[in-house]
């Protein structure tokens, strides 16, 4: 009776350490404002645009070191859809410094993507603003939550 009584106790102790060792919400709302930032501006999207007024409405777990976070923002675009796409298209009629910032996307293939923009926001103009809603994955790696693109 005594061992039995001990091995119960002892077995509802590992399960709360297991309990405890995944009471990890997800990641903090400062890391999914950096990485949602990173991952913006990474894109082709980060060179015609910034984010503002970033909410954050919480992070629901999906598996083991797995997160999904839903955000909401506002994306500003800093220069129109007509002065992009000639940058892209043409680089020539730029300057060395707008050439060397869109370096990554020049041509036809960064002319595709910016074309494909169009279909979310039409011909955005400079100083045109969207509400964006959407949910990012976060995985943790190493103890650090890191947002997925």
């Amino acid at each position: 009776m005594e061992f039995s009584r001990k091995w119960c106790v002892g077995l509802c102790a590992v399960l709360l350490m297991l309990t405890a060792c995944d009471s990890d919400p997800g990641p903090d709302d400062a890391t999914v404002a950096a990485s949602l930032h990173e991952l913006h501006d990474e894109t082709l999207m980060g060179l015609v645009s910034h984010l503002e007024n970033i909410v954050i409405s919480g992070a629901d777990r999906t598996g083991d070191n797995r997160a999904r976070v839903s955000v909401q923002y506002e994306l500003v675009f800093d220069m129109g859809f007509a002065d992009a796409i000639r940058i892209l298209a043409d680089p020539g009629s730029v300057s060395d410094a707008e050439r060397t910032r869109f370096r990554d996307h020049l041509g036809i293939l960064g002319t595709v993507e910016l074309t494909g923009l169009t279909g979310l926001y039409g011909e955005f103009e400079k100083g045109q603003r969207f509400d964006v809603a959407h949910d990012v994955d976060f995985v943790r790696i190493k103890g650090k939550w890191v947002g997925q693109p």
